[in-house]
This record gives structure tokens, sequence and C-alpha cells, in this order.
């Protein structure tokens, strides 16, 4: 075949009655048929370009896509071959297409449910048993090019017949060496293929299984196979094998790597903790021993190295800060939250005491409005969001007297929060920028700041399956917004 009619030999048409349904068929085919390539059209001149594009595996015939002329279509659909296998998507009211004298025809009710079995429908049909496609030289050459292996074995597994995809999969030197051995040769795990052969032959409607094999070299393999019986006394089955090992290896392989990613974050986050934890007691007996030589030298400092000296004092205190700040930053990001039913209510009293000497310094006037007594959360992260997102507002105030308003309402399952402010406001570019840990709009002259209270804000938020955001134009102040989850549906009016 030429390598145009190799891509062509792995499709199937699909005729339907409207775009929707033509989209969700191609999905369906996507996520359950990935190696056949599903045309799926609902107009002419799709449908004139599809059938220009030379042979297909198989089709199926919506009888609703009145658009194509419904059965007259059937002589142009098996103009190049006879014996095109053929589903039928046929109206509940409809019966005259319930048995079509087609040759390996069929056709099926149509109904919502049939678009998650038509992956199914159409593979049943290209293996029917005793259909003109099922002869090898029909079938073979179509399933070589869609890239599924086809056997034909007996009850005890022996193979009698296989085509040249399911050689290769298994690593077989040409056919005499692939019909000299036995599929339990092939199990990865010791009669595994025996029990299903002995389930195939006993079933009506045959069996699908994703299961690991061994190749004959050795190698490993990961395969979707499809068994079904060849005869009525299931004494011969046939069946369809799908390699899927590149993929069962890629998720391995990703798996792998994100256990190697988790570990290595959780080392960077223990190494971030300790490393805060030991540079807490050298900073603090230099800030000590610091302002003892300011106590006790007093009258030997002049003014360069008593300034000096409180350069020191103020220094080691922005460093332990900084300190401070990332040993709850990395709190956030090792800890596990335990979520508890927690009264918003409190938590902010809280925060506005903890920011108690800020307000009045400011002269801020901050409202609250009613808030939630039935969230989820953990009250202490809840207390420091509050009390990260007023204390911003406060220090990035504009000339104006501060303003401070937090309120929530329900949203679904969750309550969306606002902490607005009538500060300075934040350009379009810096809105993500801000949620950067050490990220800063001011130097630490201009506005005293680590750069890590909102970083730390929006990780408390993620912990709790929320989410951090800010809406802001410059001059105009902010509007910071989060969302945490009800303990119950928020139907109820808040306190």
């Amino acid at each position: 075949m030429t390598g145009q009619n190799h891509a062509a030999a792995s499709r199937v048409l699909y005729v339907a009655a409207s775009a929707d349904e033509a989209e969700l068929a191609a999905l369906v085919f996507g996520r359950h048929w990935p190696a056949v390539s599903l045309i799926a059209v609902n107009e002419t001149p799709a449908l004139l370009d599809a059938l220009a594009g030379g042979p297909f595996l198989a089709a199926v015939l919506d009888a609703g896509a009145h658009w194509a002329g419904g059965s007259a279509l059937i002589p142009m659909l098996r103009r190049d071959n006879a014996a095109l296998p053929l589903l039928i998507l046929r109206d509940a009211r409809d019966c005259s297409a319930a048995h079509s004298p087609e040759p390996a025809c069929q056709s099926t009710e149509k109904c919502p449910a049939v678009f998650l079995r038509l992956p199914a429908l159409v593979r049943s049909l290209v293996e029917t048993p005793g259909s003109p496609a099922q002869s090898s030289a029909a079938l073979e050459p179509l399933l070589d090019d869609a890239g599924i292996g086809w056997f034909l074995a007996n009850r005890d597994g022996r193979l009698l017949e296989a085509n040249a995809a399911f050689r290769r999969l298994i690593a077989a030197d040409g056919k005499a060496a692939a019909t000299s051995l036995n599929l339990a040769e092939l199990s990865a795990a010791p009669g595994s293929l025996s029990r299903l052969l002995e389930q195939a032959a006993a079933s009506e409607t045959g069996i699908e299984e994703r299961l690991p094999l061994r190749a004959l070299d050795g190698s490993p393999l990961f395969v979707s196979l499809r068994l079904r019986r060849q005869d009525a006394a299931g004494a011969l089955l046939r069946g369809l094998v799908e390699d899927h090992t590149a993929r069962e290896n890629r998720i391995h392989e990703l798996e792998t790597r994100i256990v190697s990613l988790e570990s290595d974050q959780a080392e960077l986050q223990h190494l971030t903790h300790f490393a805060s934890h030991e540079l807490q007691e050298p900073l603090r007996t230099v800030e000590r021993f610091t302002r003892l030589l300011i106590e006790q030298c007093r009258e030997f400092l002049n003014g360069t190295t008593d300034q000096h000296a409180r350069l020191i004092v103020e220094s080691t205190e922005r460093a332990q800060r900084l300190v401070d700040d990332l040993l709850l930053y990395s709190r956030a990001l090792n800890v596990p939250v335990r979520l508890e039913r927690v009264d918003a209510n409190r938590a902010l009293a809280q925060a506005l005491a903890n920011v108690q000497a800020l307000i009045e310094e400011t002269g801020a006037d901050v409202r609250r409005g009613p808030l939630p007594d039935t969230l989820r959360g953990d009250p202490r992260g809840l207390a420091t969001l509050f009390q990260n997102l007023v204390a911003n507002a406060l220090k990035y105030r504009s000339t104006q007297k501060p303003r401070v308003e937090i309120s929530a309402e329900p949203q679904g399952g969750e309550w969306r929060f606002a902490v607005r402010d009538n500060g300075e406001g934040i350009a379009e570019n810096d809105r993500d920028r801000i949620f950067r840990p050490f990220e800063r709009l001011h130097s630490h002259d201009e506005i005293p700041g680590t750069g890590l209270g909102l970083a730390l804000c929006r990780r408390i938020a993620q912990s709790h399956g929320g989410s951090l955001w800010v809406e802001s134009q410059p001059g105009e102040g902010s509007t910071f917004y989060f969302t945490l989850p009800a303990m119950e549906a928020p139907h109820e009016s808040p306190r």
C-alpha cells in the first residue's frame, strides 16, 4: 500500500445527522479506539472529500442523516469495497432497517447511550465471525494498517494464524515462528492467558481485558486484548490486540518523575524550615549584643558610630521578620491543613486585633459586613489571611484616609470573600507579580515588608481548596477576592 492508503485503511467513516453528534462520536472514538481515526461528516462537501480519500475499515450511517440520502448512500459507500462493514443507526420507530439484506451490515437503535458504545459496535462488526470482512484476505491488511494485531488460535492457545502487526508485536520471526507457538508463552503471569482463553470460549459475546504480556525476545508489553470465539463450540478463538506499551511506559515514567519531584520538594522544604530555625538564634544574638553595646558604650559613641550600631539593629530586625515569614510560608507549603468548622467572624476579629496598632496609627476606617460561621478551614490560617490582606491595604494606602471593607457572599458550595480598599491601586502588569514570593513593588525604605505576605495568602487559600486574586486600577483602590469551601451548602443567611 502507498502511504496515503496506509492512513486511509485505518479510518472509520461516520455519516452523522448533526454537527453535535459528529463531534460527540469523534471524542468517544478518540478515547476508546485511538488507533483508528473517525472521519465524522454532517454535510455533503465533507462526505465527498472523505469518500475521495480512499478505503475505510468500516462505516456508520445514521438513518436520520436525510441530507445524505439515507440508505441510498450505501452503494456509494461500497463502491470500492462491496464487503465494507456497515453499521446503521436507526430511529426506534423505524423497523425497516432492523434486518438489512445488505452483506456485513448491522443496525442498532439510536439512543444517547449508543454513542458511548460506537467503538465497540464497530469493532464487533469488523470481527463478526462469518462476515465477508472476516476473511484473512480482507481483514488482515486493514488491521495491519491500523496497527492492530489479529490472530486465530484454538482453545488450548496454539496459534493458527496471525497478521503482521501481531507478529511484530510479539517479536516473532515470520509466520512459521508465530504459528508454532502457544499463546501461554506470552503470559507475563503464569496462567493469565490460559484463563482468558477459557473465559472467551465460554462467552457468547467475548471478553476484553488490558493486561501485561512478554514478547518472545523477553521485552515487556502492555496490551488491550479482545477475544471472541470463532465457532459456536468455542474450539477456535479470534483475537484483536492493541499495543499500549509506549503509553504505559510513558505513564510509568511520569509517575516516577512525580515521585522524585515530590521527594525533592519535601527535602527542599525541610531544608528551608531547618535553615530558618537555625538563623533565628544568631540573629537574636546579634541584635541583643548590639543593643547592649549601644547602652553600655553610649558615652563613647559619636553620631556616626551610633547610627551604624542602630543600622545593625534595624537590619537584624528586618532579617528576623524575613525568617519568621519564611517559616510561615514553609509551614504553609509543608504541613497538611486540617479543615474544621470555622467562624469567619472570629477569625477576622483575631486578625484585626493583631493589626490594631497599625489601624490606629493610620487612622483607618475598617468596616465589616456579615460573614459566614459555617466554613471548612484552618482557624489560624484564615486569621493570617485576613490579617495580611488588611495590613497590605493599610501599608499601600493613598493620600486619602484609609478605608477597608470586608464582606462575603455565597457561591454554590463555597463563599467568596472580598477585602476592598481605597489605596493606591495596582497596575495590570503587576497583578500576578505581587503574589510571587519576594516580589515587591516598592523598596524597603519606601514601604517595609518581606515580599512574602501575599504569596502566603494565596498559598493559604489554595490549601483550603480555594483561590485568591485581585481586581484593581491605579488610583482607584484594590479588591482582593478569595474563595473558601462552606461546611454545608450556604443557603442560609450569614450571621
